[in-house]
């Protein structure tokens, strides 16, 4: 059921709700955030580029529809719509300059589960306590293999990346050393692989 609180903001205009924002009311961004939710996915799914998650665009996405909120002057006519478009393309074309200039994730740090490497138990410093017991070192080769596949299946390769160096026990800043990542998407990411891994 629509709160009285709901329903006073879902009947301001675009613009009056922007004003609101740009005073700090976050039930008035909330709003905003509803109405264009569809169009920010949208512009997500059409300039997300391979070395970025549709998730992180649509977070920055959200970050240039506040911009929208905080900038907008509907003085020179233009339709809040239209100029919320605008500010969410633009936070997304800086996004792949900056890649582009940076190239993400350097070559010789993206890692592959086909990788041998990525297989080995020695990158994760997985104990040898069980090489007494033959049955269970080979339940732990058959949990890890079915993780692998799992995690080749539900994970893109940014995020396949992240996991990597987080099991090898790095901490966030030295994972977004190797890997250009900052340590805020570095945190969204483990919260999407812990996410799609328990699904």
């Amino acid at each position: 059921m629509e709160t009285e609180n709901n329903k006073f903001y879902s009947e301001l205009s675009d613009r009056q709700l922007a004003d609101l924002v740009k005073k700090g009311d976050n039930n008035a961004f909330e709003e905003i955030i509803n109405r264009y939710k569809g169009l920010n996915t949208y512009l997500a799914h059409k300039y997300c580029i391979p070395e970025y998650d549709v998730c992180d665009f649509t977070q920055e996405g959200l970050l240039g529809l506040l911009s929208a909120c905080k900038t907008f002057d509907s003085k020179d006519g233009t339709a809040f719509k239209n100029y919320a478009a605008v500010c969410i393309k633009n936070r997304f074309v800086s996004i792949i300059r900056k890649s582009k200039s940076k190239g993400v994730i350097p070559k010789e740090n993206i890692v592959s589960i086909d990788d041998r490497n990525f297989c080995n138990k020695d990158s994760f410093n997985l104990s040898d306590n069980n090489k007494s017991n033959p049955e269970e070192l080979v339940v732990s080769k058959e949990r890890l293999e079915e993780f692998l596949i799992q995690m080749k299946q539900s994970l893109s390769q940014r995020e396949i990346t992240v996991a990597y160096f987080y099991l090898k026990g790095l901490t966030y800043e030295e994972i977004s050393e190797k890997t250009g990542i900052s340590k805020k998407s570095i945190d969204n990411a483990l919260q999407r692989i812990k996410k799609k891994l328990q699904e």
